[in-house]
């Protein structure tokens, strides 16, 4: 089933699980009807929050199916029940914007 193929928007989906020193995520995304999909991996650059374990910068590098890698600064805040992620380049401009979902110790995320 094809549900999404005719999509000419980026729309992607990643989840995530943390610890106090580093995120790792399993992420997959779509767009103009080409599926790319991997793992991501990062350390933490802020202090670790144990009541809200996601918040925080992370620089992560993500690897897709072909092994392509692509690094980012990841920001995870927290507002009204709601995770927003900002996904940004090297100098600090947001690349993409997410929103996401706390589920035990994992959070789960949709971007575009």
């Amino acid at each position: 089933m094809k549900l999404i193929e005719n999509l000419n928007k980026q729309i992607g989906s990643v989840i995530y699980s943390v610890t106090e020193s580093e995120i790792r995520a399993v992420w997959n995304f779509t767009k103009n009807g080409v599926k790319t999909f991997g793992r991501g991996y990062g350390k933490r650059v802020s202090t670790y929050d144990v009541d809200k374990p996601f918040v925080g910068n992370f620089e992560i590098t993500y690897t897709d199916q072909n092994s392509k890698q692509n690094s980012y600064s990841l920001e995870i805040s927290f507002e009204e029940a709601n995770y927003e992620l900002a996904w940004k380049n090297s100098d600090g401009n947001t690349l993409l914007s997410g929103i996401g979902i706390e589920n035990g110790l994992i959070l789960a995320a949709g971007w575009n």
